[in-house]
């Protein structure tokens, strides 16, 4: 039974995870076991089920609920009560919550104390009985020797010579202080693995971004640590004041926009990840703590595990958007970087060998802080693409747009506005150096005579000798008027060429601004604010 245990952990939770990892001992360039979809560059489907992945899970179920419960069951039997009932219950309740929620923590340890009773121990009488004993203490201590070994290798990974720039001459200064600091670090790991506390860096930066590393032990705490609440909160037009909403630029929407996006994901996880994370999709064995960054393009959001059951997990997700500066660009190109097209071997390239990394890229993912788990991840979501509308849009088109608010209006009625030009309007009087209300009926009283008679079909007919028509050509010339004053006024720029001004004003006309800043009548637009439904 023993054999078995440790030939299915090793199987499920180590052969088959480097197998389906993105780059397979750091030297295979694909996963060798993919995905159907792993071609593709964006899946319109669910992700199809494989075949290794029934067989994985059927192997991981036949672990989990035959195999530890027999080997448990027979260990107790074997031992006849050569060791006190109360530590058999002890041993039997931590190996069997382990082996449903941890099961990759199990078959090492396993491992070790049959070798140890068998090999090392035998010489020793009745030494079966505390195999119990043994493998409870092996089960405590490897996740803290697991521990141990990632932090060593966080450490290394920070302080290696080949890490600091040496155009400067600050390393000569800084190696040598390192040996006397290395006895001090390996101290404080072994002391932040015993209490699980995280060791954080302190980077001295000098010259030319030459620098080194020293680390301090954190302060211990639980494993769901973010104190603040990260709830989405939308902000749209019911909870926010209108002038909040106008004085924002087109930009500051993107906050609540990825919000939403944020949201939907953690939906998506919700119904998925558990189950992902048995068929093995993440190419990981995934433990309490564990944090992951789920990369798509600019969206980026960090998954922090909390817990992991029988079929359950519990995680956090936070939204990163790696945009704005050069370091968050370095990290989400680095995430994403092709690493099949590397072909150095140390000072030539040579290439590399078919389906493998060259000899320079497997040394580089080796001194990583972070590894890529799987190149592709598929989860219900939707995309995000932006669309220019610069190409869409026409130069002596993209002015025409109208917006309601009614203003007196005359036959002989001109509007003097200097926002107004021949190069934009249509309507322009060259003679009256302005818009007026003749040169806008003769360009467009037929279109709205045609609208008048397709709406006469359906309600009551105006006439001329009301002057019902003649107030309808007046008011959309008003329309017209105000609305083009409210874009030029958001647009800054009305007589410019450059879509980007229009595009300004257009977003702002869409949350609501109609603030009109012509030379005229300043203050005419303000009552829109106590009517802003209108």
């Amino acid at each position: 039974l023993c054999g078995l245990c440790v030939m299915f952990g090793f199987v499920n939770h180590y052969l088959y995870m480097e197998l389906r990892s993105a780059t397979p001992w750091r030297l295979v360039a694909r996963p060798i076991l993919r995905a159907h979809e792993f071609a593709q560059f964006e899946s319109p489907n669910a992700a199809k089920l494989m075949i290794f992945e029934i067989i994985h899970f059927y192997m991981l179920t036949i672990e989990k609920n035959i195999l530890y419960p027999l080997m448990i069951v027979s260990t107790i039997s074997v031992n006849k009560w050569t060791l006190h009932p109360y530590f058999l219950a002890l041993f039997s309740l931590r190996l069997l919550r382990s082996a449903y929620c941890q099961p990759q923590l199990l078959y090492i340890p396993l491992a070790f104390s049959f070798l140890l009773i068998h090999a090392d121990l035998s010489v020793l009488t009745n030494i079966d009985a505390y195999f119990p004993l043994i493998v409870y203490l092996s089960v405590l201590i490897w996740p803290k020797a697991m521990e141990v070994a990632l932090k060593l290798n966080f450490i290394l990974a920070y302080v290696a010579p080949w890490q600091i720039s040496w155009g400067s001459a600050f390393h000569a200064f800084a190696q040598p202080f390192s040996v006397p600091h290395t006895a001090l670090v390996c101290a404080q790991t072994l002391i932040s693995s015993v209490v699980s506390a995280p060791l954080n860096p302190f980077l001295v930066i000098v010259e030319f971004a030459s620098g080194s590393s020293f680390f301090l032990t954190s302060y211990v705490r639980p494993v769901k640590f973010w104190e603040k609440d990260y709830n989405t909160r939308r902000v749209d037009h019911s909870n926010t004041r209108l002038i909040s909403q106008i004085d924002r630029g087109p930009m500051m929407d993107d906050s609540n926009l990825n919000a939403v996006f944020y949201e939907h994901l953690t939906r998506s996880l919700q119904a998925s990840l558990a189950g992902d994370l048995l068929l093995g999709r993440w190419s990981s064995s995934v433990q309490p703590g564990d944090c992951f960054i789920l990369a798509s393009f600019y969206l980026n959001s960090l998954v922090h595990i909390i817990e992991v059951g029988n079929g359950f997990v519990t995680f956090q997700l936070r939204g990163l958007e790696f945009r704005g500066t050069y370091c968050h660009q370095r990290e989400v190109e680095a995430i994403s970087e092709d690493v099949t097209e590397g072909v150095g071997c140390c000072c030539c390239s040579p290439g590399s060998l078919p389906g493998m990394l060259s000899l320079n890229t497997a040394w580089v993912l080796r001194w990583l802080a972070w590894e890529v788990v799987t190149a592709k991840y598929i989860v219900d979501g939707y995309s995000i693409t932006d669309n220019s509308a610069v190409n869409l849009l026409q130069v002596t088109f993209r002015f025409q747009v109208t917006a309601l608010r009614p203003i007196e209006s005359s036959s002989r009625y001109v509007d003097l506005d200097p926002m107004f030009g021949a190069a934009n309007d249509e309507d322009f009087d060259m003679n009256l150096m302005g818009v007026s209300r003749h040169s806008f009926a003769e360009l467009y009283e037929p279109w709205i005579r045609h609208c008048i008679q397709e709406r006469a079909l359906h309600d009551t007919p105006l006439s001329d000798e009301d002057g019902g028509i003649q107030r309808v050509i007046a008011f959309c010339f008003a329309l017209s008027v105000v609305g083009r004053r409210a874009l030029a006024s958001a647009a800054h720029n009305r007589h410019a060429n450059a879509a980007e001004s229009f595009l300004y004003g257009l977003h702002a006309l869409f949350k609501g601004d109609f603030r009109e800043f012509g030379r005229l009548d300043v203050n005419w637009s303000w009552w829109m604010f106590l009517k802003s439904q209108l």
